[in-house]
């Protein structure tokens, strides 16, 4: 299984390398809810473009190809919402969509090692292509994301979805359970 959910991970890796991005800017604004916190990152909703992602709005200073960033998924309809230990946060602005057997949702700006700084925030899930239930013992299934400059990955991913959303928990590698729901 090991082997398995590290053949995910590579083609989660080259998906993520391969997909279309936008250009909008994606923003944090923190705030509370009960006793845990919760962050939302949202892109503003004009000028995207396809492609490697050189419009006019895009992302801020976050331009695919330059100083380390390599895609953006800023402009889309998609969200997810991450939940762990109290605290619950969401990224906005991705995309959807079906590619190489798998259902994939990112959202947000993917950095490489060239990148300095604090990392932006960013999603990328990689499912079963098939809607319906998906358990952890097949090994399909893959989260990561990086919030607030901590980045996380996901294994032992079980839940359901379909081409609307879902929703999933999993064992995080740093420690813990982490659910998460998400649209598109």
């Amino acid at each position: 299984m090991k082997q398995r959910i590290a053949i995910v991970a590579v083609a989660l890796a080259c998906t993520l390398a391969a997909c279309s991005g936008s250009s909008d800017k994606a923003s944090s604004d923190g705030g509370s809810a009960g006793g845990g916190g919760a962050t939302t990152t949202s892109a503003s909703k004009g000028g995207s473009s396809g492609g490697s992602g050189s419009g006019a709005s895009g992302c801020g200073e976050y331009s695919p190809g330059k100083d380390g960033v390599l895609q953006t998924f800023c402009g889309g309809s998609a969200s997810v919402t991450f939940e762990s230990a109290g605290t619950s946060q969401t990224i906005e602005g991705g995309t959807c969509e079906v590619s190489g057997g798998f259902f994939t949702l990112n959202a947000g700006v993917i950095t490489g090692p060239d990148f300095s700084g604090a990392k932006p925030d960013y999603a990328g899930i990689l499912l079963p292509e098939d809607d319906g239930a998906f358990a952890a013992e097949a090994g399909d299934a893959v989260a990561s994301y990086a919030i607030g400059g901590t980045s996380e990955s996901l294994t032992e991913l079980s839940g359901t979805h379909d081409a609307s959303g879902g929703s999933f928990s999993g064992k995080a590698i740093g420690g813990g359970e982490v659910k998460a729901t998400f649209s598109c």
